[in-house]
């Protein structure tokens, strides 16, 4: 169960995940340590299951003249889709750096995407000790953007986050 998931962190899109029992992802190693899915474009459904024990790793981004590009860290680095019946438990996120978007469930939520969260109770802890005016950090989602030109959509229902999150002086939490 846990190497399935640990499949997914290879992909660069998944379109549909399912669950069919809880995961404890004590001592996986994800090739990619900052989410377990990197975008999600479809549907992640827990079936009312939960994931335990995970531990992710932030990173740092690059921002320039010429634009920013942030690390998405969460169990789903990039949203543009929908999360339902699900439970995280989060052991700890560490590494969170500069240009960094870190949350639960969601790192970000993609420009001009339509995203749904639905039934979902995520818990644990994160902190960021060398953040700056670029480093967000949230429970469910860390960052949720959208422009005049591409609109975002976002539903929230029927949700629990109960995260510690502590951020340096201009970590935006």
């Amino acid at each position: 169960k846990a190497e399935q998931l640990k499949e997914l962190n290879k992909e660069e899109k998944v379109g549909y995940v399912q669950l069919g029992d809880d995961i404890d992802m004590n001592g996986v190693e994800l090739i990619n340590k900052t989410y377990v899915i990197k975008k999600l474009t479809g549907e992640f459904d827990g079936k009312g299951y939960t994931i335990s024990n995970l531990t992710l790793a932030g990173g740092t981004g690059t921002s320039t003249w010429q634009g920013t590009t942030y690390v998405n860290t969460g169990l789903i680095g990039e949203l543009a889709g929908t999360v339902k019946n699900i439970r995280v438990e989060i052991k700890d996120i560490t590494d969170i750096n500069k240009v960094n978007t870190v949350g639960v469930l969601a790192g970000q939520i993609s420009e001009g995407s339509t995203a749904t969260i639905d039934n979902c109770i995520v818990s644990g802890k994160m902190s960021c000790s060398t953040g700056n005016g670029n480093t967000l950090m949230g429970g469910l989602v860390g960052r949720i953007y959208g422009s005049t030109d591409a609109s975002t959509t976002i539903k929230i229902n029927n949700c629990i986050s109960n995260v510690a999150i502590s951020g340096a002086s201009s970590t935006y939490c």
